[in-house]
């Protein structure tokens, strides 16, 4: 099936924020000349929501585009961009990445979800972000657009995607077997020709030595940068970490049945599991009116949370500070949202918990102590960069 062009809105890419392979297919759309505005970096340069996806990109006085500088992180990520200064891009619309839920009204013509066996794609964002905290407190942690945990979050990410038409489900271990193949069959879907030789150079130019080459490249300037962004991640990684085992099982009895639906296997699951038991607590979000859920996950959304989940995310939000939020590794944009959250939720359950939150919350607002001391440790980073740059 290709794109139904009459239809109105972007063809929309979609991933987790867990790694997906989402950089391997943008990477290979950016070498055939189709333009990607990825609306999670603008978020991150620019705050949330203040500018739009296409503001990564500079025009340029001979028709091609330049990355805004305050990308320049991407280069870490997509190879073309730390081969290419400027890009060329046919005269087509561009497709839209987004790692978030879906919006009421949204006008889409097409979706592209890329998805990862959750077991190992939490396990590689752990080992991707380094966080200063274990394991099971990476997966407990709220996420912060919806406050469910990291299992719960992506369950419902999937259903809410899954249900939008049409879609099509790319998956990282069909890139890992047939990375070819998935192009072509990406490409099919979007209705672009591209010839043989174009797909085959796409191919090798996004592979993962390709990547690994673009950070090592990426490193060299910026050498205090720590973050991992390719890992040779391997198809079926979870079975061989003894560690993530009793967390793995949580994995499976909450996500088993979606997994399957996804192709995974999960020998254990026997019956669907429809604990949605913190899904009530995105009701007093002030973002949740936005959101498209399937009309099942809405109405236990809207009967409110339990007493079970109220208690348990009030006790995780008790000793909340701005260096436990540094010890996760949450960006600055991601942090503000959480405790915009929090905050909600604490309005409604939780209202001696509204001094703590307001006190991180003004920690982490720009001017502050705190704020300041991360910039001044920033700029301190990148004059140590620019000293062990090549001249």
């Amino acid at each position: 099936m290709t794109v139904d062009t009459s239809a109105t809105g972007p063809v929309l890419l979609v991933s987790p924020r867990e790694p997906s392979g989402v950089s391997w297919i943008i990477n290979c759309l950016l070498e055939l000349g189709i333009r990607v505005d990825l609306q999670p970096t603008v978020d991150q340069i620019f705050g949330i929501g203040q500018q739009p996806a296409s503001a990564m990109w500079l025009p340029e006085a001979d028709g091609r585009w330049r990355l805004h500088p305050r990308a320049s992180a991407l280069k870490k990520w997509l190879p073309i961009l730390s081969r290419e200064e400027t890009v060329s891009f046919r005269p087509i619309a561009p497709i839209l990445h987004v790692q978030r839920l879906p919006r009421r009204g949204e006008p889409c013509r097409q979706v592209i979800l890329f998805v990862r066996d959750l077991r190992d794609a939490l396990h590689s964002l752990y080992r991707r972000l380094q966080p200063e905290i274990s394991w099971p407190e990476f997966v407990a942690w709220p996420h912060a657009e919806t406050l469910l945990d990291a299992i719960d979050h992506w369950r419902l990410f999937m259903e809410c995607w899954l249900e939008r038409s049409p879609v099509f489900v790319g998956r990282f271990e069909d890139y890992k077997a047939d990375a070819r193949g998935l192009l072509e069959r990406v490409l099919h879907v979007l209705g672009v020709d591209c010839t043989t030789n174009d797909i085959t150079l796409a191919v090798e130019r996004s592979s993962y030595a390709a990547a690994a080459a673009a950070e090592a490249r990426y490193r060299q300037q910026h050498p205090l940068d720590a973050q991992v962004a390719n890992r040779a991640g391997l198809v079926g990684e979870w079975k061989t970490v003894p560690d993530l085992q009793p967390t793995i099982e949580d994995i499976e009895r909450s996500a088993g049945s979606l997994l399957k639906r996804l192709g995974y296997s999960v020998p254990n699951v026997t019956q669907p599991a429809d604990s949605w038991t913190r899904l009530g607590i995105t009701r007093e979000l002030s973002s949740f009116s936005t959101l498209t859920l399937p009309e099942r996950l809405r109405a236990v959304a809207e009967s409110g949370p339990d007493a079970a989940a109220i208690d348990a995310l009030r006790q995780w939000a008790e000793p909340l500070s701005p260096e436990r939020l540094q010890q996760a590794r949450l960006e600055a944009e991601e942090s503000r949202l959480l405790l915009r959250h929090l905050q909600e939720f604490s309005e409604q359950y939780a209202p001696e918990l509204a001094a703590t939150l307001q006190a991180t919350a003004l920690a982490l607002a720009e001017g502050s102590d705190f704020h300041l001391a991360r910039i001044r440790a920033l700029l301190l980073s990148r004059r140590r960069d620019s000293a062990t740059e090549p001249r």
